[in-house]
């Protein structure tokens, strides 16, 4: 009987093996995937270089063209003679303008200042002369400061007989209000041998110094006599 069972046993188990691979034989072997298609890319025109381009401007000949500069008028020269040195100090005259101020000056700081014998203005301006042939030197002693009235002026004659002719023209030219705001209204001049001395000062400072204590001074610094008072 246990033969009987086992041999069926064995037969159902051979049976199921067959069916397995039977089955598996059947079953149809997988096909592999088709690929995407892949849409196509549409014709795309190539670009035309002329569309949407700005239409180029003719050129204009006068363009990026230096403008031609017309021709200035030549400028005439307008430059002040100015002398390549400074004109020297008539020595004999400076020292009686230092002898002047050893017996009387004045409170304020002053300056000798040196006549171009060449400048006309510079001449005319303190000497009051318009030729400068009339006189061998000059010294002019001045106020530092422009707000002061004060001009004391030395001229040697080239002419001793052209002295009177001299103070004349000293006495009219010499602007006595040739500062701002500030006169000189205490006027001297005298002569003495072939030296021709103005002097003119503002008389608000008369308790320091006068034109006739300066004419005094002149007389004791030169050791000469007046020629004309």
């Amino acid at each position: 009987m246990k033969k009987i069972i086992a041999i069926l046993l064995a037969a159902m188990m051979l049976l199921s093996l067959l069916t397995a691979c039977g089955s598996k034989n059947d079953t149809p072997s997988q096909l592999p995937e088709e690929a995407p298609e892949v849409p196509e890319t549409p014709d795309v025109p190539a670009e035309d270089p002329t569309i949407d381009q700005p239409a180029a401007m003719p050129e204009d000949p006068t363009m990026d063209q230096p403008a031609e500069m017309p021709e200035m008028p030549e400028m005439p020269d307008v430059t002040p003679d100015v002398p390549t040195e400074e004109p020297a100090l008539d020595e004999g005259l400076l020292n009686i303008v230092t002898g002047i101020y050893g017996i009387t000056a004045p409170e304020f700081p002053v300056m000798e200042i040196p006549v171009d014998m060449n400048d006309s203005d510079a001449l005319f301006y303190y000497t009051g002369l318009t030729d400068a042939s009339l006189i061998t030197g000059a010294v002019v002693s001045e106020a530092a400061m422009g707000s002061q009235a004060y001009s004391l002026v030395l001229v040697r004659a080239a002419d001793a007989s052209k002295v009177a002719e001299i103070a004349e023209m000293m006495e009219q030219n010499i602007d006595t209000r040739k500062w701002i705001c500030v006169e000189a209204d205490d006027v001297r001049c005298v002569a003495a041998g072939d030296i021709v001395m103005f002097i003119m000062v503002d008389s608000e400072y008369a308790s320091v110094i006068t034109a006739d204590g300066v004419v005094d001074a002149f007389v004791q610094a030169s050791g000469l006599d007046l020629d004309i008072e």
